[in-house]
């Protein structure tokens, strides 16, 4: 893994601002040289596609659960191989027809200053890591490798 330079120099003071008890931050890396997916809702990248539950008015009370409300999903690939079995994944998750739909899928390279990666596999997704997104956080700092229809393009 290559790590941004900068990291150390991102604010997360947004983050911390209503629950400074809990360091989401704990165990997160920097990385500028990977790729990772995310679920969104439309075949354009939007800055609500990296809105967490937490801006949508959820709550908790637990640390461990604030940090999973406070970051967003995403899939880090590692090899080519693992984009179709990630895109599978995601089109058996969000592609059909339910009320969490999200039927496209944003393949991006963060950049310098985007945000921390948690690693955080769950029994279903081994690649899962939670996102968090530095204060500064806006489109132009991911490299956007593609964007995927889950249902014709996967």
């Amino acid at each position: 893994m290559i790590y941004c330079a900068t990291e150390l120099f991102m604010d997360f003071s947004k983050l911390f601002h209503d629950t400074p008890h809990c360091d989401c931050l704990e165990d997160c890396c920097a990385d500028c040289s990977n790729i990772y997916v995310r679920a969104i809702d439309g075949p354009e990248l939007k800055m609500e596609d990296f809105h967490n539950y937490w801006d949508g008015g959820r709550t908790a009370t637990q640390c461990d659960t604030i940090a999973k409300f406070k970051g967003v999903s995403v899939s880090k690939l590692e090899f080519e191989e693992d984009k179709i079995e990630v895109l599978l994944k995601y089109k058996q998750q969000f592609g059909g027809v339910s009320r969490n739909y999200k039927g496209y899928a944003c393949l991006f390279r963060p950049k310098t200053n985007a945000g921390l990666f948690k690693y955080t596999p769950s029994k279903e997704n081994k690649r899962h890591h939670t996102f968090y997104t530095s204060d500064i956080f806006n489109l132009q700092q991911l490299e956007i490798i593609g964007i995927f229809n889950l249902q014709t393009d996967v």
